[in-house]
């Protein structure tokens, strides 16, 4: 294995920018509706737990379990095409000399 290189006296630093769009990640609105379709799914899951409890019937769970199904599946689809839409937008953008205030 071998040792890393340290630098010299001669050697030369640059300094590194870092963008705000680069730290956050995800935008924040798809987190919302990500995190939003994450407890649709687990009250999807959460639903046949019900049934033994005698809270719910069989046909209620079966409804609610489709409907929650239905919600999460479209919350995700929904989250994910507005990251891509952020992140086509983000890289469709171009500035002269790579600095300004967008």
């Amino acid at each position: 294995m071998s040792t890393p290189a340290t630098p010299g006296p001669d050697s030369v630093v640059l300094p590194v920018h870092v963008t705000q769009h680069e730290q956050s990640g995800p935008p924040k609105r798809s987190k919302v509706v990500a995190f939003l379709a994450a407890i649709a799914c687990v009250g999807c899951c959460a639903l046949p737990l019900l049934v033994p409890l005698g809270l719910l019937g069989g046909a209620g769970v079966a409804a609610a379990t489709t409907g929650l199904l239905v919600v999460s599946t479209v919350l995700f689809g929904l989250a994910g095409l507005l990251w891509l839409l952020h992140h086509r937008q983000k890289s469709n953008h171009s500035c002269p000399q790579g600095n300004c205030s967008c």
